[in-house]
């Protein structure tokens, strides 16, 4: 450990100390407008291509994804069929489908995939004859 000096940082001075954060606020959470909105801002163009990026998983089939903090579920697509799938989903009109996305979860860990079937969602290893590696970030 080393000892740390409030004037070294880079931060307000004030930030170290008071008993909130400096961009808190007790009923909204951020006291600083401008942060908020982006914020929003970020949060409703996030929710603006949540449509688009389902689409694009549809397009190229991708349909198996690893838990966060577990590994990766990797698919490597051909760079004309990615272009294609790319160009189609974002110059296409936005769609107003319901139709539901399917996606499994995979692992390689044993725990984790009886928790999933416990879930009834199925015991799901990678599956490699599709086209998808597994990246683990576990030993």
């Amino acid at each position: 450990m080393f000892a740390t000096e409030p004037a070294e940082k880079l931060c307000p001075s004030d930030a170290w100390g008071g008993k909130t954060p400096l961009f808190s606020h007790p009923l909204t959470g951020i006291a600083d407008p401008v942060t908020a909105t982006a914020i929003d801002d970020a949060r409703a163009a996030g929710m603006d291509e949540v449509d688009r990026k389902a689409r694009l998983l549809t397009l190229l089939a991708i349909d198996q994804a690893a838990l966060n903090n577990e590994g990766y579920a990797i698919w490597k697509p051909e760079s004309a069929h990615l272009l294609d799938a790319l160009r189609t989903v974002m110059d296409g009109p936005a769609s107003s489908s319901t139709e539901p996305l399917h996606v499994e979860i995979v692992s390689l860990r044993t725990e984790t995939r009886r928790m999933i079937a416990e879930a009834d969602g199925g015991d799901t290893a990678p599956d490699i004859a599709r086209g998808y590696e597994y990246l683990p970030l576990y030993a």
